[in-house]
């Protein structure tokens, strides 16, 4: 091709014809730009073709991460809903010796807890990609913003609770004989005479309660909610 227009030129000059020379030398730039610029626009749409491909992959992934955490948070509310009866009803100076016969769930009541957070292997990739802008795409900042603020404080309530789990074993180790039974599930009279006398029993029940079935759980709630919000943004834009 670009021998048949030189020789296009060629032959324009050495008949004079140098006006039409320039013309045509002229409107072969025009083709030569005209077919860059499209060929620009065409690596441009392949770009963000790819660009959006990859996007779409990472919100997927987000997908199946928010997917997954809201099936775990019912477990973990039903596991606190469940104690909370009975934590309130040594919290009101009501536990006995038959509670203990007739309900064994009052030997290791607050002596476990389960832990969430939120996977973020969506939100790392995110995160990472070069398309992504928190400034000013509506659905990538709300996507920032839920797993900031709730990463943050579950991470919080974690370690609190957490720490005061081991605030209760470290002083039951240090300070009761019948610690070594307790750790092994055996009945111990021992341990039922100081939850039902002993003062300090009833202030780490109340403080189990208060993060436990207080604070993680109402932040699990407000998660749930948060979370399908952010999954409807999410399915809306990998639907389009």
């Amino acid at each position: 091709m670009i021998k048949f227009f030189r020789k296009i030129r060629q032959n324009l000059l050495s008949e004079g014809k140098t006006t039409k020379y320039f013309k045509y030398a002229i409107g072969e730039i025009v083709l030569v730009v005209i077919g860059i610029l499209i060929a620009l626009q065409i690596n441009n749409w392949n770009e963000e073709r790819k660009e959006k491909e990859s996007l779409n992959a990472i919100y997927n992934l987000l997908i199946s991460d928010l997917e997954s955490d809201l099936k775990n948070i019912p477990e973990i509310l039903k596991y606190n809903n469940n104690k909370a009866p009975l934590l309130k009803h040594i919290i009101r100076g009501n536990l006995s010796r038959n509670d203990y016969s007739s309900n064994n769930r009052y030997y290791n009541l607050i002596g476990g807890s389960e832990d969430f957070s939120l996977k973020t292997k969506g939100y790392e990739q995110l995160r990472n990609f070069n398309g992504s802008d928190f400034s000013s795409n509506e659905v990538q900042i709300k996507i920032n913003d839920f797993y900031e603020k709730y990463n943050t404080r579950l991470e919080a309530l974690n370690e609190l609770a957490l720490d005061d789990l081991k605030s209760n074993y470290d002083y039951w180790k240090e300070n009761f004989i019948w610690y070594p039974d307790y750790l092994i599930g055996k009945e111990s009279s021992g341990f039922v005479n100081y939850s039902i006398e002993n003062m300090d029993y009833k202030n780490r029940v109340a403080n189990y309660f208060f993060l436990n079935c207080g604070l993680i759980s109402e932040a699990l709630e407000e998660i749930r909610i948060e979370a399908n919000k952010i999954l409807t943004l999410l399915r809306e834009k990998t639907s389009d």
